[in-house]
């Protein structure tokens, strides 16, 4: 099992929000174009953690329930592999 996993298994629902764990992992899929991916979706991220800082970089967004599934599209669509969603509880 693989570090993205690992995190992805440990998440658990958000009281007030969904979130979005990405793996960032060349220089085409970069934590700005997925930022301005979230924020062109209507769901300019409420905040975001680094669950790592090294290559591959996971990033933990904290978006809006209502945007999310839009969202993955979006980040699918541009390239993006490894992303897990969840919704709020």
């Amino acid at each position: 099992m693989d570090l993205f996993e690992e995190i992805s298994r440990s998440l658990r629902p958000h009281p007030s929000g969904a979130q979005i764990l990405l793996e960032i992992e060349d220089e085409r899929n970069n934590l700005e174009q997925a930022i301005r991916i979230l924020s062109g979706n209507g769901g300019q991220p409420i905040k975001y953690d680094f669950m790592r800082k090294e290559e591959p970089v996971i990033v933990l967004f904290y978006l809006q329930t209502e945007v999310i599934s839009e969202s993955v599209l979006k980040l699918t669509e541009a390239g993006f592999n490894k992303i897990m969603a969840i919704n709020s509880s």
